[in-house]
């Protein structure tokens, strides 16, 4: 069985909808696919709520999308337990 919990690298002053932005009116419904309904890890599973835009996604789509936008990358030094910047991205072969 595959470890449902996940990390969570996205830093408190960072968490916003994805879709509208929003930054104050959410809510994580911890979906506790580990069987442990006291556990207090995340889960990739958990669902995000966007009461302003009345939107939801999994926690682990929400991570995809900042990880994304931010370009991390998992780091290499410490076999993949934390996120570093990723490599820029170059433009007519010059990185910009």
């Amino acid at each position: 069985m595959n470890d449902p919990h996940i990390e969570n690298p996205i830093p408190d002053d960072e968490w916003a909808c994805p879709l509208c932005g929003n930054k104050d009116d959410f809510w994580i419904e911890h979906v506790y696919d580990c069987g442990d309904p006291g556990c207090e890890k995340n889960h990739a599973q958990d669902i995000v709520v966007c009461f302003k835009c009345k939107k939801s996604w999994s926690l682990q789509a929400i991570i995809k999308m900042w990880v994304k936008k931010k370009n991390m990358v998992k780091c290499p030094c410490c076999k993949g337990t934390g996120w570093v910047e990723g490599p820029k991205e170059e433009k007519d072969g010059l990185n910009k």
